[in-house]
């Protein structure tokens, strides 16, 4: 009937007018939802963009050995070895001791230098026979007893390693004669508290017990006056010689 008022149980009008617009709204407000959901998840990083295909690096050639890298085999003949044990340096490379003793003198010139002056050497050999292959160790001991070194009297005695002279050393007959005398002619011995000497010069070694044999203590100990020089090239050698060597010496 018209101008007849709804039923209770109808919806009002506004809501009969806007009803096509539902659906509308709702899908709105589930978009709108889609959209801050997406915000809030975290997403993926997106891959990163590929390289261009490269082609494989062609294998470097080996570098060529260098000289030091080239080991060269030699073998050490028994002829090395013995001239090791008997070479004789050059006259610049001999060790003054006093005139006219150097180092690397044979028995043979040293003979001669003494005869000639009027002395008359006397000589100890010990010339050890050692296997085939192995160097020589010949030891000689030359002694003159009444040898005169800055004018006082004194027994001399040089020592040879393979007929090469290694040391000399003398011993005077009256230590407080010759000593004053010796350090004049050798001042650059230092005074050593325990009453002996050295001075090391490159190969060369000087050694004195006459500050302690002029001593009191000395004289109560009868200790016994020397001076001695050495080439110490060859005491090495001789002390090698033993440490390499003498085991296999059968007696």
């Amino acid at each position: 009937m018209a101008g007849q008022q709804g039923s209770p149980n109808q919806p009002p009008e506004w809501w009969t007018r806007w009803r096509p617009l539902r659906w509308l709204i709702a899908l709105a407000v589930l978009g709108l939802a889609a959209l801050g959901l997406r915000w809030w998840w975290p997403q993926p990083a997106p891959p990163p963009p590929a390289l261009p295909a490269s082609a494989p690096a062609a294998p470097s050639a080996p570098a060529a050995p260098s000289p030091d890298d080239l080991v060269v085999e030699e073998s050490i003949t028994a002829a090395d070895v013995r001239a090791a044990y008997t070479a004789i340096v050059p006259e610049a490379r001999r060790v003054n001791f006093f005139a006219p003793f150097r180092s690397y003198q044979g028995t043979d010139e040293v003979h001669r230098l003494l005869e000639a002056a009027g002395y008359q050497p006397q000589q100890t050999s010990r010339h050890a026979k050692v296997p085939e292959g192995l160097p020589p160790s010949d030891l000689d001991i030359v002694e003159v007893y009444d040898y005169r070194h800055l004018d006082q009297p004194g027994k001399l005695e040089l020592q040879f390693f393979n007929d090469r002279l290694y040391q000399a050393e003398f011993e005077p007959k009256d230590a407080d004669a010759y000593r004053p005398l010796f350090r004049a002619k050798w001042p650059q011995l230092g005074h050593e508290k325990g009453g002996r000497s050295e001075y090391v010069a490159g190969p060369l070694r000087i050694a004195s017990s006459l500050d302690l044999s002029t001593s009191e203590v000395g004289q109560a100990l009868r200790t016994r006056p020397f001076v001695l020089f050495q080439d110490t090239r060859l005491i090495r050698q001789r002390d090698d010689w033993d440490s390499q060597f003498a085991k296999q010496i059968v007696p």
